[in-house]
């Protein structure tokens, strides 16, 4: 053989050798990275199943729930199982909630924040069903009426406030209950539900506001009060009577009236004033104060009585009456001391606090410790609500907007 073919030969060798362990090392190589980015796929998450898009709760919600490991474990589809005594019962952030009687049960219905979808929820099983498919979105604010109704209040992308007043269908279609409705316009300050309508605070066209009464749908209003200046937040007892109360300020004197005839003061000059009254012929109220540098809060079993201070320290907005003849109220209250200028702070959602559950005896002007939350659960609770038979206290944690459950009775 040829000299110069034996040298290609071995060069041809040489070259299938090089190539060959070019390849095992590309090879070695690319499994060590496939190898890596599986770790990372799976530090992120990666590895869960593929999301459900069914559900009672609907997709957005049932995926939300099952990555937390105190999600609800019952829907409509699941055997129901009793919820823990403290159950969150949506992690999605919720705009309001509130108790209501469906077929003779006692129904927690909420909205979403982001959706505007309403859900009902079943406390002694743990059942959330999803109700409606019409969007509201951005729903910062939001309140359930007695049987069908809601209220859900949205700000638009230039800024003005919306306030959709609405109702439950009773067909379904496609499985959901229709909502049907109409915008107030962007004067409404503030509003609450009448037995047969709503009641609402509106702006005038002076710069002062006005107390109107009128149909769900706003029809037919009809004028209770007219105030040239002032602030309020409105509340309505299941007495029927309207509750107004300054938008309260750290340090700054506010004044509480109760609507009748005429006004009658329930609470005058009182700094940081938050109040809660009780539905009865004889209002107790619940008065939190805060004079800029630290909380208190005391009872007035009748309107005639001196105040009692309690030995506990939070905010009225935390507390709940309960219903009926009984002068029981229940408060969160904060683990630690809120720094000065707390309420104004909370008011904007720029500070928070860690809460406990307290019971208040309000004739007798004492409290107990009746619920001590887990500090690794951190919340902060607002917006609270009770049912009619006085078994579950509903309420938002401040922190995030999840919504939460309280059974009375262990």
């Amino acid at each position: 053989m040829p000299r110069h073919e034996t040298t290609f030969r071995y060069i041809g060798f040489a070259a299938i050798s090089l190539l060959l362990i070019g390849l095992a090392g590309w090879y070695f190589f690319i499994s060590r990275q496939t190898a890596n980015l599986g770790e990372v796929s799976e530090a992120r998450g990666f590895a869960v199943g593929v999301p459900s898009f069914t559900g009672s709760r609907g997709s957005t919600s049932e995926n939300i729930a099952s990555g937390f490991a105190d999600a609800p474990p019952a829907t409509a589809e699941a055997e129901p199982q009793r919820p823990p005594r403290l159950w969150r019962v949506s992690t999605a952030p919720v705009a309001g909630a509130g108790f209501v009687s469906v077929s003779s049960t006692t129904v927690l219905r909420y909205v979403e924040r982001s959706t505007g979808h309403v859900f009902d929820v079943d406390p002694m099983t743990g059942v959330v069903t999803r109700r409606t498919n019409r969007l509201i979105p951005k729903v910062y604010e939001a309140s359930v009426g007695k049987g069908d109704t809601i209220v859900a209040r949205t700000i638009t992308d230039a800024g003005a406030r919306e306030t959709f007043v609405g109702s439950l269908g009773t067909t379904t279609v496609d499985g959901f209950t229709p909502l049907t409705g109409t915008d107030l316009g962007p004067s409404i300050r503030d509003i609450v539900f009448d037995s047969d309508g709503v009641v609402f605070l509106a702006d005038t066209a002076s710069g002062g506001s006005q107390l109107v009464r009128a149909e769900i749908d706003g029809s037919e209003p009809s004028v209770l009060r007219v105030f040239g200046a002032g602030d309020f937040n409105l509340s309505l007892l299941t007495d029927g009577r309207i509750i107004l109360v300054e938008k309260p300020s750290s340090g700054m004197p506010g004044y509480a009236y109760a609507v009748g005839n005429g006004l009658v003061p329930l609470a005058r000059a009182v700094p940081g004033l938050t109040l809660a009254a009780r539905a009865s012929s004889s209002t107790a109220v619940l008065i939190g104060a805060d004079n800029g540098s630290s909380l208190s809060l005391s009872v007035r079993p009748t309107p005639d009585a001196a105040s009692l201070t309690l030995d506990i320290d939070t905010v009225a907005d935390k507390c709940v009456w309960m219903p009926g003849l009984s002068f029981t109220a229940y408060c969160a209250v904060p683990q630690e001391d809120p720094a000065p200028g707390f309420l104004t702070n909370w008011h904007r959602g720029t500070v928070h606090t860690t809460d406990s559950w307290y019971v208040v005896d309000g004739g007798a002007g004492t409290s107990d410790s009746f619920f001590e939350m887990k500090s690794d659960d951190a919340i902060d609770v607002e917006r609270p609500t009770m049912d009619g038979g006085g078994n579950f206290i509903a309420f938002m944690n401040a922190r995030d907007k999840s919504l939460w459950l309280l059974r009375i009775i262990e």
